[in-house]
């Protein structure tokens, strides 16, 4: 597995979609799908998401 972690706990940080911004506070929606050819992965049994405010390139 890539990211990091221990026991059958681990983090990966992906960024995706960095020039993106909400248009206005309220609730959203996100759909996750795994890309393997299993329907199932073995041991996969909870995936998490954290949304942070982005930070420019310049660390502004």
């Amino acid at each position: 597995w890539f990211g990091s972690g221990w026991g059958a706990s681990y983090q990966q940080t992906i960024s995706y979609k960095t020039d993106f911004n909400f248009p206005r506070k309220g609730r959203y929606s996100i759909s996750v799908q795994q890309g393997m050819r299993d329907d199932v992965i073995p041991g996969i049994t909870e995936v998490g998401i954290k949304i942070t405010p982005a930070t420019s390139v310049t660390g502004e």
